[in-house]
């Protein structure tokens, strides 16, 4: 009966120890310029990041060492997995180059470790092909929005 007692406070408290933890911050999350919307090649801010303060045509101008899908062309274009908008403003990713194609919309201030899953409305891992910087009204085309922040 004591050594239940003393595993079941041990693992109390652990528990109690390791819910007291700070979570561990991301540094290139921590670190985003402020001003700017920040992309990065992997999910949870990991991997080469792109920051834009405007807008941004083509993503396959941004060389990206190491960025390997669809196939390794060593630049940005259909490699974003997260986000993280550091501006007053509204953007809009596109999943094609010139600004068109599906869209995505991400909200003053907001975040998203894995903009391909969790609860958003579409599935942008690794598409967005060119990015624009909109006002903070939000823009009447977009209906798919990230709202985290």
């Amino acid at each position: 009966m004591n050594l239940i007692i003393r595993s079941a406070v041990v693992v109390i408290g652990t528990m109690m120890l390791v819910l007291a933890l700070p979570a561990a911050a991301n540094a290139d999350f921590d670190n985003a310029p402020k001003g700017e919307l920040s992309l990065w090649q992997h999910d949870s801010w990991g991997g080469q990041i792109e920051d834009r303060q405007n807008v941004d045509n083509d993503l396959r101008n941004d060389y990206c060492p190491g960025c390997d899908y669809p196939a390794d062309t060593g630049d940005f274009n259909d490699d974003a997995s997260s986000v993280r908008n550091r501006t007053g403003a509204w953007w809009i990713l596109y999943e094609d180059n010139g600004l068109s194609g599906p869209r995505l919309c991400v909200a003053p201030h907001a975040y998203d470790a894995n903009i391909g899953g969790g609860d958003d409305p579409t599935d942008f891992e690794d598409e967005i092909s060119s990015l624009e910087r909109f006002g903070q009204n939000k823009p009447n085309s977009c209906a798919d929005v990230i709202l985290r922040g």
